[in-house]
């Protein structure tokens, strides 16, 4: 299998980070934590269960500038200057700018699964800007996967573990390598075990798949008796299309 380049990873990049939102919630005793969720359409976003269960959701925010047409940013500028604007720039260039999104509104959620080992949320928006792009998911469903297609495979994570000396949330892109598929004995669904280091804040962020769509939404760090992290494991679960559906009916 032809390991991902690295034009094919920025493009992953470039194309899904504007999809990615960070997360403040509260906990219970007033403390303030960041997490990672994912916009896979419609104003429906996944994260991890364990990022906003039993926390007030204080704000959720694109942080990535969204690319909208030039005259829609920018509407003071006339067709004139539009015209001599797209002749400097070359014909067949779309003319956008980019914009920062306000922080989202929560209309929907968070919505759980009614098994509490699917360590998976869901929550939807009142309004998200139409250019904001969306995440492809996957269609691997458990009985379906097959190591031989995903082992040694690539992925992308992106999400927002915490920068020392920063102020704001940042995001981060980590590489990573499918080392293995399981299935942890405290949850029933299949697990890819990714090579990335594991860092708080990327819960609920996502792993893309070099083949271009969800690979899952990050979970957990595996490790043993309390070990240092980089000794352990990344870990996502797997997220399907059909499992994003509950926002519009019962399935959570």
């Amino acid at each position: 299998m032809v390991n991902m380049d690295r034009k094919t990873a920025q493009g992953l990049y470039v194309k899904y980070s504007r999809a990615m939102a960070y997360v403040v919630v509260e906990s219970e005793t007033g403390d303030h934590n960041i997490g990672s969720a994912f916009h896979v359409g419609e104003g429906v976003f996944v994260t991890a269960r364990h990022v906003v269960e039993n926390r007030k959701v204080c704000e959720v925010k694109l942080s990535e500038p969204i690319r909208v047409p030039l005259q829609e940013a920018i509407p003071e500028y006339s067709p004139e200057a539009l015209k001599i604007i797209g002749q400097a720039v070359g014909s067949g260039v779309e003319l956008t700018f980019p914009i920062y999104c306000e922080p989202l509104r929560l209309f929907v959620g968070p919505l759980y699964h009614p098994d509490p080992s699917f360590d998976v949320a869901i929550f939807k928006v009142e309004t998200v800007h139409p250019f904001a792009p969306h995440v492809p998911l996957g269609s691997h469903l458990d009985d379906w996967v097959n190591e031989d297609a995903f082992v040694l495979s690539e992925a992308i994570i992106l999400g927002f573990p915490p920068i020392p000396f920063t102020t704001n949330p940042y995001l981060v892109a980590a590489r990573a390598e499918v080392n293995a598929i399981i299935n942890p004995r405290h949850a029933k669904k299949t697990h890819f075990v990714l090579s990335a280091m594991p860092r708080g804040g990327f819960s609920g962020g996502i792993a893309l798949s070099e083949f271009g769509f969800t690979l899952g939404v990050v979970t957990e760090a595996l490790g043993f008796n309390d070990n240092p992290a980089e000794l352990g494991f990344l870990v996502n679960a797997g997220v399907k299309g059909n499992q994003c559906a509950g926002v519009k009916g019962s399935q959570w």
